[in-house]
């Protein structure tokens, strides 16, 4: 049987995960910022997978606890080493909470001027054909088969 890692070090692996998930959203928020679509198509790949992996970390975490509570509850205040894992982690998640909403500020920013700009350009559009997103045209009559409507 292979022994579970120690707490200690699933909070230092969870930790250094959100370490990489802040680089992250800041790489992401600086391509935004300066309209490198690809870069940030790139950082959400990327995230998407970190996210997993965070995920996992903290399922492993979560599964250490429950081990750890029914085999020694007392002992777990008392380990340094288990403290200070967790105490930075305490401090890197308000960090990654603060930039993910700015990002996300930045991107519902974004799609609120998409938005805008496309109501422009469809107020804009004088007499003629206008599409819809699905390719059929906006107002046009039905096609007529062999003469008949």
């Amino acid at each position: 049987m292979i022994a579970a890692p120690p707490l200690a070090e699933i909070l230092r692996t969870e930790t250094s995960l959100y370490e990489q998930l802040f680089v992250l959203l800041d790489e992401e928020e600086h391509a935004l910022i300066a309209g490198r679509t690809a870069s940030v198509a790139e950082c959400v790949t990327r995230k998407e997978n970190l996210v997993l992996e965070i995920r996992l970390a903290e399922i492993a975490r979560q599964t250490a606890l429950v081990r750890l509570a029914r085999e020694r509850a007392a002992d777990l205040d008392d380990d340094p080493e288990l403290a200070e894992a967790r105490a930075r982690l305490r401090e890197v998640l308000p960090r990654v909470l603060n930039l993910n909403r700015r990002v996300a500020g930045l991107l519902d920013r974004s799609l609120a001027r998409l938005h805008a700009t496309l109501e422009v350009l469809q107020e804009s559009v004088g007499p003629g054909r206008r599409y819809r997103a699905d390719g059929a045209v906006v107002g046009s009559l039905p096609t007529t088969v062999d003469g008949k409507v």
